[in-house]
């Protein structure tokens, strides 16, 4: 049985992704901001497998807490990012993905956590807009998410 890690498991994607290594029989260790998001009404009976850590990689305090949260896990799923509104692309943290891939590196790499080989797997739809849900943004947002594409 493999060991995965889901950071955002209660976002769009990381909430699939958990769901689908549990059914797979796999154990995952899901990093959500609140447990109010709670996974258990998806995960069904594979909610056995999934053991829910509250918080986020950048809020922890030391590189000791990422490393342990690491330590034993074949994969690392990053599942984070953005909603399509100003206050998603410009908000903090902003450079949230980033700085999160960097602190799980370098967590993977540190003394604790070696041994065998691990991967880190970005799932990310940054900018990315669904256009089936028919999302209505005010125009003077989307002007300026326009304008960004261009520059």
């Amino acid at each position: 049985m493999r060991k995965f890690v889901v950071l955002g498991a209660t976002g769009k994607t990381g909430r699939l992704v958990t769901r689908e290594l549990a059914r797979g029989k796999h154990r995952v260790t899901a990093v959500v901001r609140s447990r109010e998001n709670c996974l258990t009404e998806c995960l069904k009976e594979d909610v056995v497998l999934v053991d829910q850590v509250e918080g986020t990689v950048l809020g922890m305090e030391s590189e000791g807490e990422v490393e342990g949260l690491v330590k034993d896990c074949d994969a690392v799923l990053i599942c984070l990012g953005h909603t399509l509104t100003m206050a998603g692309v410009f908000g903090a943290p902003r450079r949230l993905v980033r700085d999160t891939v960097k602190r799980v590196a370098k967590a993977l790499g540190s003394s604790g956590a070696r041994g065998k080989k691990k991967k880190i797997i970005l799932m990310n739809s940054n900018g990315v807009r669904n256009k089936l849900l028919v999302e209505n943004y005010p125009w003077h947002e989307r002007m300026l998410l326009g304008l960004r594409m261009i520059f």
